[in-house]
């Protein structure tokens, strides 16, 4: 793999790769970054993250008007202030996904990335505000209430019922709307 072979370096240094700017490279771009998020990383791999957001970085500066860009971006920094143990890293996260949500203020994706940093960083109280604004909250979409479930309960036994009540709704169609990384993020808001 990518990761273990140590050729990640090799890609970024790559003048082929990110010289001349095309459009694959925006896509490319995205998706090394994207992959860099969902790796198993130690800190020794910090300076490829760390290279992966510059590069995703010049694209937005270059052509940002893709919500999608600064959600991946606030993922990054998400993931490098859990990798750190450094909160301030939370702030460039929430820069993004409040730039992602003035870019596209109905894509759904936007406010559920940013609720979920707001859960990590124990603001939950906050994440609720942001999932029970429209559009989030969408019985047509039930991914909607497994957010709104987990940051309901991660503020604590006040508030059990009404998760557990949005853990329902979700649950309840999930089977007609299956989603990935809802065991992944379930698992981790209930070991905190």
């Amino acid at each position: 793999g990518l990761m273990t072979q140590g050729k990640g370096h090799r890609v970024l240094a790559s003048e082929f790769i990110f010289s001349p700017y095309t459009y694959s490279q925006r896509l490319i771009r995205y998706e090394f970054l994207k992959y860099l998020e969902e790796q198993p990383l130690d800190k020794s791999r910090l300076p490829l993250l760390d290279e992966a957001i510059v590069k995703m970085e010049e694209l937005v500066d270059r052509e940002g008007t893709n919500p999608y860009q600064h959600i991946r971006l606030g993922r990054a920094f998400d993931k490098k202030a859990t990798m750190l143990g450094d909160p301030s890293f939370f702030k460039m996260s929430e820069k993004y996904y409040k730039q992602a949500i003035a870019l596209s203020p109905t894509r759904q994706e936007a406010y559920y990335a940013y609720a979920l940093s707001l859960v990590r960083q124990k603001r939950s109280e906050e994440a609720i505000k942001i999932q029970n604004h429209y559009p989030v909250l969408d019985i047509a979409i039930p991914i909607s209430y497994f957010y709104l479930g987990l940051a309901q309960f991660n503020v604590g036994k006040a508030v059990y019922p009404d998760a557990l009540y949005s853990f329902e709704i979700f649950f309840g169609k999930k089977a007609q709307n299956p989603d990935s990384r809802v065991s992944k993020n379930i698992y981790e808001a209930f070991l905190r």
